[in-house]
C-alpha cells in the first residue's frame, strides 16, 4: 500500500457473510456432533446403561417451582443490566455479549451431548448385588426419552429405595416383591448406573449385560 493510500472500510457483504456465520454456525456444529454419536452408535451398539437414582420424595410447590423463579429472575436481572449497558452507549458491546452467549449456549450444548455419550462408554462396574422390585409402571416415549418401564428397586448395596427406567420389555413381566441379581457401575464422569441383572432365584453366575 502506498503512504498516500485510504484504507476501505470493511464491506457490508462481509458482514452479512459473518452474521450468516454466526446465525447459523453454532447449531450447525450441535446437528453435526448428534449425528456423529449417532452413527458412532450405529457402528458399535452401546451396552445397556439405565441411570439409577434415589427415589425423590414428593416435592412441596415451593420446591418445584423455585427453581423456575429463580431462573426467571436471574434472566430478567440480565437482561435489565443489558439494556442499561445499551441506554448509556454500550450498544456495540452489548451486541458483542449477546453474540458471545449466542455461541456458548450451542457450544455448551454440544459439549453435553458428548459429555453424555462418553460417560456411559467406559463405566466402572461395581459387584454384583441382590435386588427387590418394590413396584413398577409403564411409561410412555417422550421427546427426551424412549419407553419402558419405571421402577422402584431396593438394593442391598443401596440405602433407600431406588428408581431406574428401563427401555427393555422383559422388565414390563416384574412384579412387585421379585428378587433379582442386579450389576451396578459408575458412570465415567459422573452418575451410577443399571448394567446387567437377572432373576435371583434362577442365577447361578454373575449376572449378565442384557
Amino acid at each position: 500500500m502506498s503512504a498516500g493510500a485510504v484504507p476501505q472500510p470493511p464491506r457490508a457483504g462481509d458482514g452479512r457473510q459473518a452474521g450468516v456465520v454466526l446465525a447459523f454456525g453454532p447449531p450447525a456444529l450441535l446437528a453435526a456432533v448428534r449425528a456423529w454419536l449417532e452413527w458412532v452408535d450405529g457402528r458399535h451398539a452401546p451396552g445397556p446403561a439405565f441411570a439409577i437414582a434415589p427415589l425423590p420424595s414428593s416435592p412441596s410447590a415451593l420446591a418445584l417451582f423455585l427453581p423456575w423463579l429463580l431462573a426467571g429472575v436471574a434472566l430478567a436481572l440480565i437482561a435489565g443490566l443489558l439494556w442499561l449497558w445499551w441506554r448509556r452507549g454500550g450498544a456495540r458491546a452489548v451486541r458483542r455479549v449477546l453474540v458471545a452467549l449466542w455461541v456458548l449456549l450451542w457450544l455448551g450444548g454440544a459439549g453435553a451431548l458428548w459429555v453424555s455419550h462418553a460417560n456411559t462408554e467406559q463405566c466402572a462396574p461395581l459387584p454384583a448385588a441382590q435386588a427387590r422390585v418394590l413396584g413398577l409402571r409403564p411409561r410412555p416415549p417422550t421427546l427426551h426419552q424412549l419407553g419402558g418401564s419405571e421402577v422402584v428397586l431396593e438394593v442391598s448395596s443401596l440405602a433407600g429405595a431406588q428408581l431406574v427406567r428401563i427401555n427393555d420389555e422383559g422388565v414390563a413381566l416384574w412384579h412387585p416383591g421379585q428378587r433379582l441379581r442386579v450389576v451396578l457401575a459408575h458412570g465415567r464422569f459422573y452418575g451410577l448406573y443399571l448394567t446387567g441383572w437377572e432373576a435371583a432365584e434362577t442365577a447361578e453366575t454373575p449376572p449378565a449385560v442384557q
